[in-house]
């Protein structure tokens, strides 16, 4: 029998990528839990910035986050996307997810998922890039 190292490689980095995957939606849904529908709505209608609202605290977290799991998160940024995300909020934060695809029109259509990703650029930025 003859063993084939590129499985165990494949389960390697599908550990990894998993891992990576859960930390930021961990990460994610310890700062969304206590954000009403309200604060996000008047969030986007406001075009506010999260990073720079964020609380001090929350930030350096964030970077302590990238100081332990740099390495791992900025090799695997790309699986962390805006519609990644959307899915997460989706599952995890319905309430929330209803109101970012419901933002009247007149502040622009999809106006809530636009900003949405806007944020996810600026924080990933800072986060894993360090920009």
């Amino acid at each position: 029998m003859k063993f084939d190292l590129g499985i165990l490689k494949d389960f390697g980095k599908n550990l990894v990528i998993g891992t990576a995957t859960e930390i930021v939606r961990s990460w994610l849904n310890e700062k969304l839990k206590n954000v009403s529908p309200s604060d996000l709505y008047d969030a986007v209608i406001n075009d506010a910035d999260l990073w720079s609202l964020m609380p001090e605290n929350v930030k350096q977290e964030g970077l302590n986050y990238k100081t332990t799991y740099g390495g791992l998160l900025a090799k695997y940024e790309d699986l962390i996307t805006t519609e990644t995300l959307l899915i997460w909020i989706k599952e995890d934060h319905p309430d929330l997810f209803s109101t970012l695809i419901n933002i009247p029109e007149e502040y622009g259509q999809d106006a809530g998922i636009l900003w949405f990703d806007k944020q996810v650029r600026v924080i990933k930025q800072q986060l894993i890039e360090g920009r």
